[in-house]
């Protein structure tokens, strides 16, 4: 589809910068059980979002997989430690 309506010049040059997503409609209904008893049933859908991007993607596009360096760890350290608060202190 990108490649036919949005004029892709190379196809195995695209990434995926944003996937995300988003509530639909839910159908409501019932359904029968034994003795004439019914059950709500709920139908839930969703909207899938994907934005492809062409060109090389970023040089940290995994961010789960980059390693701080000992010094930026450290800093990150005494940044949390610097953020906190007491609550009700003098």
């Amino acid at each position: 589809m990108a490649i036919r309506d949005h004029y892709v010049e190379y196809p195995s040059n695209l990434w995926v910068s944003e996937s995300f997503v988003g509530r639909g409609l839910v159908y409501r209904g019932y359904r029968r059980h034994a003795r004439r008893r019914f059950g709500k049933v709920e139908y839930k859908h969703c909207h899938y979002f994907v934005t492809l991007e062409e060109g090389d993607p970023p040089q940290q596009y995994y961010t789960y997989q980059a390693k701080l360096t000992p010094e930026e760890m450290l800093q990150e350290y005494l940044k949390e430690l610097r953020k906190r608060n007491v609550p009700f202190a003098i």
